[in-house]
């Protein structure tokens, strides 16, 4: 039951939110796992069993830099929090 509630909610997400193509820069929809524009396979973000990325994996699968990854931690748009002196983020 609870696998079905996490599969249709990252469904659901994956169909709103967006991320730009690391290769060409187009924007695809989260999800993606191949560029419709230029055919590149994309880097996956796929969550920890506990729910928590480090900040370079959330970064380069959503093709931001770690700086600014941190920027919106500090700024209240990303959950996130420093784990032993690695910034992670929520990934729900």
């Amino acid at each position: 039951m609870v696998m079905q509630q996490m599969q249709a909610m990252t469904e659901a997400k994956s169909t709103t939110e967006t991320r730009r193509c690391p290769f060409c820069s187009e924007i695809l929809i989260t999800g993606a796992i191949t560029c419709s524009y230029c055919g590149c396979d994309l880097p996956v973000l796929a969550p920890s069993p506990w729910g928590w990325i480090s900040v370079a994996e959330y970064a380069a699968a959503t093709s931001r830099s770690e700086e600014d990854v941190i920027s919106a931690i500090h700024d209240g748009d990303l959950d996130g929090r420093l784990v032993g002196g690695i910034w992670m983020v929520l990934y729900d």
